[in-house]
C-alpha cells in the first residue's frame, strides 16, 4: 500500500492518503469509540419532523428511485438502510413509496441483518467507518444479485482546502472519499457506478 503523510497536526491529529485510491484518513489513535461517538450522535435532531433533514435525505433518495425501480414491483423490494442513526427517516420516506426498509446501525440498532436486499441505502455513513473495506463488505455481503447501493458522503477533490474545509471539523469523520476512491471500490467489490448525481452522492449496482 502507498500511504504517505498528507496532514500532521490539522486540529490535533494526522491525516494519512492512500496514493493508490486517494482516500485521506485519520490516524487510528485518533478514532472515538462507539460511546464517545455516541455521545456526538445523541445531540442530532434528525427526524421525520425535521423538513430540513427530510430535503436533505431526498437529494440521495429521488435520484436512486429509478434504480430501485427497474429491479422489480416495490410490494416485492427489500432495502435496508446501513447506519440508519438513532430516529431511522429514510425507511419512513421510503415507505411513503411503497418500499419496506429495515434498519440498522451499529450504536442505535444493533442487531446486524441475515437476509439479503435488493437495495442498500448508506447516507452520511462511510465518512464513520474505521475500517472502510471491513465496512463495505459487510454491505457487500447483503446484496443481491443486481441490488443497488446507494451512498451519500461528502467527497473531496483536488481544489478541496482540506485545512479549512468543514467536513474534517466534525470529530467523528476519519474517512474521506475522493471520485478515484469510488472507482477503486467499484473495481475492488464488484459495483457498477451508475450515476453520481451530486459530489456527495453515488449510486451503484452490484454486478456479481
Amino acid at each position: 500500500m502507498d500511504v504517505e503523510l498528507y496532514i500532521a497536526n490539522l486540529r490535533s491529529k494526522n491525516y494519512f492518503k492512500c496514493n493508490n485510491c486517494f482516500l485521506i484518513f485519520v490516524d487510528t489513535k485518533f478514532h472515538l469509540n462507539f460511546s464517545e461517538q455516541k455521545l456526538r450522535y445523541d445531540f442530532h435532531e434528525n427526524s421525520i419532523d425535521n423538513p430540513g433533514y427530510v430535503s436533505f435525505l431526498k437529494k440521495c433518495i429521488n435520484p436512486t428511485l429509478p434504480y430501485i425501480w427497474k429491479l422489480g414491483k416495490n410490494s416485492d423490494l427489500q432495502g435496508l438502510d446501513f447506519g440508519s442513526g438513532p430516529s431511522p427517516t429514510l425507511s419512513e420516506i421510503l415507505s411513503q413509496n411503497n418500499l419496506k426498509v429495515d434498519n440498522y446501525d451499529p450504536i442505535y440498532f444493533k442487531e446486524f441483518p441475515t437476509k439479503k436486499y435488493d437495495f442498500i441505502f448508506s447516507t452520511e455513513v462511510w465518512e464513520h467507518f474505521h475500517e472502510p473495506l471491513v465496512e463495505i463488505q459487510k454491505i457487500k455481503n447483503l446484496l443481491k444479485p443486481s441490488a443497488v447501493v446507494s451512498v451519500m458522503t461528502s467527497t473531496w477533490n483536488d481544489g478541496t482546502d482540506f485545512e479549512t474545509w468543514y467536513y474534517p471539523k466534525d470529530e467523528t469523520h476519519v474517512c474521506f472519499f475522493h471520485e478515484k476512491t469510488f472507482s477503486k471500490i467499484g473495481d475492488i467489490f464488484n459495483f457498477e457506478i451508475l450515476e453520481n448525481p451530486m459530489d456527495s452522492i453515488w449510486i451503484f449496482q452490484n454486478v456479481s
